[in-house]
């Protein structure tokens, strides 16, 4: 039991890596649009990664983005406003392992509607 609770917690954030890792490729080649769709698919998909707080900072810092040519500031202040309700004590204290993220998934459930 402790074993197959060890191999779902490391493909969790095995996967989360990867994911977060492509986003982050996409903004370095400026395709802006990928990025925003790989950040938005993962905050989707995972919530509760401990990669979900980069990728919600990392969707609004690629909105704004000087060079990206479809920059969206409206936008862009609701997904950092997203982020400061959702981490409010930042990037460093979201990825705690110790937080709890229950309540999280909840306002973000609630943000889509």
């Amino acid at each position: 039991m402790i074993v197959s609770l060890f191999l779902q917690a490391s493909s969790v954030v095995l996967r989360g890596t990867r994911d977060i890792a492509s986003a982050d490729t996409y903004v370095k080649k400026k395709q802006y649009a990928n990025a925003a769709f790989a950040y938005r698919t993962m905050i989707r998909k995972s919530p509760e990664s401990l990669y979900a707080a980069d990728a919600q900072f990392g969707l609004a810092m690629t909105l704004v983005a000087a060079d990206n040519p479809q920059t969206d500031y409206a936008q862009a202040l609701h997904e950092f406003e997203a982020f400061y309700t959702l981490y409010p004590g930042g990037l460093e204290n979201a990825r705690s392992p110790e937080l709890d993220r229950g309540p999280h998934n909840t306002e973000r459930e609630q943000q889509k509607h």
